[in-house]
């Protein structure tokens, strides 16, 4: 059976595609936004024969550029190469995915539009929606709580309302059971975190997580009533605690 020379280039690349991967990122940052684009999938491609401690390398990377960003360009990048890597090498993506979802469930909030719409088609493309955000609630949760005191106000908003869509998204995959205990439990101290934030423009979609906790967490709720006064004590008008 003859191989086809697709297949074959792969093979005599493979032992040079981490080496390639862990140089492209960098040129992903090209001011010409048409070479940007061209690394980014050029980098997509390479990753279908990179390993996956290098693939892992890169979700680092883009992890760090965008929650270490000082504007927009840099965060459209990161959802860039994210992007590629799961356009061109889908497998690969699916199999990494808890390394690359976490952060794009946390931008497809983010509140410039343009990286809000690149995060966004990403998630709908490569998830299920609800049952994704169900399945990889932990991380997120562990992610938004991570940068919830980031001193820049784009990552701290975007992270405040991914606590709420979180919350929102597993009850609603929960059916009529709603949250579990220990679901609520890692939520609430990233969402009271959240509360604590002074009034802005969006965090009603905090307060709808608070909503979400009080209608769908009874089993968390019914017996601490430390976080039932805590809860009372929220200044509606505000939105804060």
């Amino acid at each position: 059976m003859l191989v086809s020379l697709s297949t074959r280039r792969s093979f005599l690349f493979r032992p040079y595609a981490d080496t390639f991967l862990n140089l492209i990122p960098r040129h992903v940052a090209d001011r010409n936004e048409m070479v940007s684009s061209s690394y980014a999938a050029s980098l997509g491609y390479v990753a279908r024969t990179a390993s996956d401690e290098a693939i892992l390398k890169v979700a680092t990377y883009v992890n760090k550029l965008y929650f270490d960003s000082e504007d927009e360009r840099s965060r459209t990048i990161s959802g860039e190469i994210i992007r590629a890597v799961a356009k061109y090498a889908t497998d690969r993506f699916a199999s990494l995915a808890a390394a690359f979802l976490p952060l794009v469930f946390v931008a497809h909030n983010d509140e410039a539009p343009n990286v809000k719409a690149l995060f966004k088609e990403t998630w709908d493309d490569n998830t299920g929606g609800n049952r994704a955000a169900s399945l990889y609630f932990q991380e997120i949760i562990t992610l938004t709580s991570e940068h919830l005191g980031s001193k820049r106000w784009v990552i701290k908003h975007g992270a405040a309302v991914a606590v709420a869509e979180a919350m929102e998204a597993v009850a609603k995959s929960r059916g009529e059971s709603g949250m579990t205990e220990a679901e609520a439990s890692a939520a609430w101290p990233a969402l009271k975190l959240a509360l604590v934030e002074k009034s802005w423009d969006g965090k009603e979609r905090v307060l709808a997580g608070l909503s979400t906790l009080v209608t769908r967490a009874s089993g968390f709720l019914t017996p601490r009533s430390d976080v039932t006064n805590e809860i009372a004590k929220v200044n509606l008008g505000a939105g804060e605690l």
